[in-house]
């Protein structure tokens, strides 16, 4: 078989620290027309993760990156800065970079951003480069294909031009289809934001992927436990925020903004606070100046003395679980809610709206129920029903953790976040995987033969990485010279 690769250190060099290195962790062999194909790939191989603010890493990554690292894989980070000033950073096994970037546009910090971005890249040199939310979406990709990164992933964690006028929708939807053109892979949080990808034509089907059910990192079920939480944390966090121990608590997680339906959270509490007068309301999250709610809406809740904000961002979201009966979520677009998956796995019942990523992570009825988008009074009439029954609150909190913990655990997660990983630098080397900058001239193509032994080739010792190394570099002196 014959295969094209342009020489270049950012494409190949990059795939690891050095063949030279002994310390190899990974083969992969795959069967075709019944002959093996073995690729050695040297550790660490070189994985950045980019994205706009430090909370995406906190909040989503931090034990898959703990579970990528000791698969040998050696992870950079890449956020705006605030990273090492939130709670539990020292948890982050990564290697941490800041370039400043906003979510919302500003070309002349965007354009900063974009070259501070480049530059890291040509100077980390990447295998992959991987990035989360939009804004470092667009920059990342295009800094990673500058910097000629062979393998560059496209997480598409959510799909914010739905909830768009027609000016932002189209700068979103030009800004979204030169990213999926710029990534060699795109992947989707869910099923319903592939679909969705596909049917507007932002990628081709072939490129656009989902693991298993989809998630970003999967749900520690451990962590997220009912079981194993401190019975005191639920009056610790009650007493802190002035809730009342005997409340019935409703819960909002995330940011308060408009995307989210604030607007019509507020609007289905002023209907059941008159109804229910030991319910409360808690909102962990903070306003942003950059997306701002009406300020009629965030002055009725700040001044409701039945309504408690963090106003921050929290780490410790199980206690902030364990101390609600009730979890909402009334946005009007998700990529996959992991606030419905943690939630979930804390046997917390939630009602949810009926928009892609919501819809992926709930059985309507079993283990969640789920209303229309903008709809207040289907909103207040699933919040009545749950606070009315202990038993319904129950019922569908145990089976939302079971659902959670069979399709969306962070084991079986970051097991298929790896398998990608490796079946990506498999599909870009074709074969053994070296360092071809060592053995090629300053310019030009190669053109790379891949020996796929048949029964009567040498066999490979396995048990040596060293010995496969060696053969694999031999092997390519032999097969790899420049078109003439």
């Amino acid at each position: 078989m014959i295969g094209r690769a342009k020489k270049s250190t950012a494409a190949y060099n990059s795939l690891g620290s050095s063949v030279q290195s002994e310390n190899m962790t990974s083969s992969i062999a795959t069967q075709t027309d019944g002959t093996s194909e073995q690729a050695v790939f040297p550790s660490p191989v070189r994985l950045v993760i980019i994205a706009t603010v430090p909370e995406t890493i906190m909040s989503f990554l931090i034990g898959q990156i703990r579970f990528l690292t000791t698969e040998g894989f050696e992870i950079h980070t890449i956020t705006s800065p605030g990273i090492e000033a939130m709670p539990g950073h020292g948890e982050l096994v990564s290697i941490r970079h800041e370039v400043a970037m906003t979510r919302a546009i500003n070309p002349f910090a965007d354009l900063k951003a974009l070259w501070q971005l480049w530059q890291l890249l040509r100077t980390i040199r990447p295998a992959i480069v991987q990035t989360r939310t939009p804004k470092a979406g667009l920059l990342g990709m295009i800094a990673a294909w500058l910097a000629r990164v062979p393998i560059r992933i496209y997480t598409v964690d959510g799909i914010p031009i739905v909830s768009q006028r027609l000016p932002g929708r189209m700068i979103l939807a030009i800004t979204d289809w030169i990213t999926c053109l710029l990534a060699t892979q795109v992947l989707c949080v869910s099923r319903s934001v592939r679909r969705f990808m596909i049917a507007n034509h932002f990628c081709r089907s072939e490129k656009a992927r989902t693991l298993g059910d989809g998630a970003l990192s999967g749900i520690n079920m451990d962590r997220f436990n009912p079981a194993t939480r401190n019975a005191t944390e639920r009056t610790v966090l009650r007493n802190h925020y002035g809730i009342p121990q005997n409340a019935l608590l409703i819960g909002y997680i995330g940011r308060l903004v408009p995307d989210k339906g604030i607007a019509e959270l507020a609007a289905a509490w002023e209907i059941l606070k008159k109804e229910f007068p030991q319910a409360h309301l808690f909102l962990c999250g903070y306003f942003e100046a950059v997306h701002p709610l009406a300020q009629q809406i965030s002055g009725k809740l700040t001044s409701d003395p039945r309504v408690h904000v963090t106003g921050k961002w929290v780490s410790d979201m199980p206690a902030v679980y364990a101390a609600i009966d009730v979890c909402v979520l009334p946005t009007y677009r998700e990529g996959l809610s992991t606030v419905v998956l943690e939630c979930g796995a804390m046997r917390v019942p939630i009602v949810a709206t009926r928009v892609p990523g919501c819809v992926d992570a709930i059985r309507n009825g079993v283990t969640g129920l789920i209303v229309e988008p903008r709809d207040v009074n289907a909103l207040a009439d699933a919040l009545r029903s749950l606070l009315h029954s202990q038993d319904l609150r129950t019922r569908i909190g145990s089976a939302a953790r079971e659902f959670i913990s069979r399709h969306f655990s962070e084991t079986r997660i970051s097991k298929l976040v790896l398998d990608e990983y490796r079946r990506l630098i498999e599909s870009e080397c074709r074969g053994p995987l070296t360092k071809l900058s060592q053995l090629a001239n300053d310019d030009g193509w190669w053109r790379v033969e891949i020996l796929r032994p048949g029964p009567s080739s040498e066999p490979v010792n396995t048990n040596s990485a060293t010995t496969a190394t060696a053969a694999a570099t031999e092997r390519l002196r032999s097969t790899v010279r420049p078109v003439v």
